[in-house]
């Protein structure tokens, strides 16, 4: 029985502790080894460049937009992310180094493009009779003040699929209009959809190479590099049963392996070696003008954006040490004007709280949770009925809502002209969307409605809301009737505004008074009319 014993209580759980920890280590070791395995690959992954949108005179804003692959270990991760680059300028101007996730995709597109306001997102998807089917889907972004939204809601806008043999190499799109240019095994070919119908077109160059094409205010241009080489061309669509290209201009010095991009209007490549990614600027008859250099290790995937000139902004996925290393997404955004790094470091993005405000938050919440607690533990205050001057009656709740919604009205409206934020983008909690700490207008609000109402009672015996309704604060002891004093108007406003809940047990006092007029020793009253005296 003993050596059962010490068996199965002392032996066996050593065995399984054992067993256990080297499973961890384990698996410690196959996560270094995919950890390593990733970074070796985006190491030698080609820089990925997205799109950005012309600024038109219909929409005089810039958007980009690019597909980065999105983090494994992120909560809700998909296989792919759409980040969105909203504009520099404008009512409500991002900041520096600002993304928005537009789309979290379960697989990964092949090419965007971009036109004023709406996006563009090609996926490929093969099919048994050896075609491929390029299925085009779109989101168009609307400005909800201080964020962005996308339509449609929770899905993408199916455009006509194009039937094909070749792979995609560049997407373009322009007022409605989609360029696609293929690579097959004969060589490159281009289709153009069109009031939603596919038209198969002609290249003016079957040599091979790269394509790259962008949209400009007047028309696409597909650009074919060769031989160090980048030969331009415009794609008119007067005759759109008919569409034909114009040669522009052509661009010497382009390395084999860079990405060419536009940017307002300019034309840039971005090369890379094993230590750093050069952005060079591309000017007929002239060699490239290097105008911005970056670390290697700034990013992996870029996105052209134009303000008041052109920029470079770089993504790359890194550990949050101060969250456990969670994933975070860092930005940097350079100007290609004067080669400055504007911004560098985690990029804001459109989310509700960062880690340290929620954590603010849940101790101002915390808090408000033992105040109300402890006040509402202590009963009522008052046992006794409420002496009242003559010709007056307490008011009741419904008319003391009416005057507190209107003082919280009026609360917004200031506490928006300090944050830069409509009276409604507070009330309806929108401004938790606004990137900057925007979210602490709501603590400000309160604030500002319990100071406002503190001295409005102190100096007038009323607020705005209560003047509105025929309402006023009182005395009830010591010299009945007379106007509370400072302390005690501080005292009622604190716990109306900054304890909402104690406030609202007015809805159920027999007196229709809350914990602070009972702590102030107050009352709200109406005046009524004057009886008449007898004969």
């Amino acid at each position: 029985m003993l050596q059962w014993f010490v068996t199965y209580r002392c032996v066996l759980p050593a065995v399984r502790a054992s067993v256990r920890y080297g499973c961890l280590q384990l698996r410690r070791a196959a996560w270094g080894l995919v950890a390593l395995a990733t970074c070796l690959l985006v190491t030698s992954a080609r820089a990925q460049v997205g799109v950005s949108a012309v600024v038109t005179p219909r929409v005089a804003e810039s958007h980009a937009w690019v597909v980065i692959d999105d983090h494994a270990d992120r909560v809700g991760a998909g296989k792919s992310v759409l980040v969105h680059v909203p504009p520099r300028t404008g009512d409500h101007p991002a900041p520096a180094g600002y993304v928005q996730f537009a789309r979290t995709f379960e697989e990964s597109p092949v090419a965007v493009a971009a036109w004023e306001r709406t996006v563009y997102v090609v996926f490929e998807q093969g099919g048994d009779d050896g075609a491929t089917r390029l299925r085009i889907r779109s989101v168009e972004a609307f400005d909800r003040g201080f964020s962005w939204d996308y339509l449609p809601i929770d899905r993408l806008e199916a455009q006509p699929t194009l039937v094909t043999l070749g792979t995609t190499q560049a997407v373009a799109a322009r007022d409605g209009v989609v360029l696609v240019i293929l690579s097959q095994a004969a060589g490159f070919s281009a289709a153009v959809l069109n009031k939603d119908a596919w038209t198969n077109l002609d290249l003016p160059d079957t040599s091979p190479g790269r394509w790259f094409a962008w949209a400009t205010r007047e028309s696409i241009v597909a650009a074919h590099l060769t031989g160090a080489r980048l030969r331009l061309w415009s794609l008119s669509l007067s005759n759109s049963d008919d569409p034909t290209w114009i040669g522009l201009d052509e661009l010497a010095g382009v390395a084999d392996d860079a990405e060419v991009f536009t940017c307002g209007s300019i034309v840039a490549a971005l090369s890379s070696d094993e230590s750093r990614r050069v952005v060079s600027v591309l000017l007929p008859d002239s060699p490239p003008v290097d105008v911005a250099t970056l670390d290697r290790s700034a990013g992996r995937w870029f996105v052209p954006v134009y303000v008041d000139g052109p920029r470079l902004l770089a993504l790359r996925w890194s550990a949050d040490e101060s969250a456990g290393g969670y994933p975070r997404l860092e930005s940097t955004e350079v100007s290609l004007s004067s080669g400055t790094i504007l911004y560098q470091g985690p990029a804001p993005r459109s989310e509700i709280l960062s880690a340290g405000e929620f954590r603010m938050l849940a101790m101002m919440l915390v808090a408000l949770f033992i105040g109300v607690l402890v006040i509402v533990l202590k009963g009522d205050l008052d046992q006794d009925a409420v002496p009242l001057p003559r010709n007056t009656a307490l008011a009741g709740p419904m008319r003391r809502f009416i005057a507190s919604m209107i003082d919280l009205v009026i609360a917004a409206h200031v506490t928006g002209l300090l944050y830069d934020a409509r009276a409604s983008e507070i009330l309806t909690l929108e401004v938790l969307l606004h990137p900057g700490g925007a979210w602490t207008a709501l603590p400000a609000l309160f604030i500002f409605g319990g100071v406002i109402g503190t001295f409005s009672e102190w100096l007038t015996g009323r607020t705005i809301g209560k003047f509105l309704t025929g309402m006023r604060v009182i005395r009830v002891r010591g010299v009945v009737g007379g106007r509370v004093g400072f302390v005690g108007c501080l005292v009622r406003n604190a716990i109306k505004w900054l304890m909402p809940p104690v406030a609202a047990l007015a809805a159920v006092d027999e007196n229709s008074r809350h914990r602070g007029d009972q702590i102030a020793g107050a009352a709200v009253i109406v005046d009524l009319e004057p009886e008449p005296e007898g004969p």
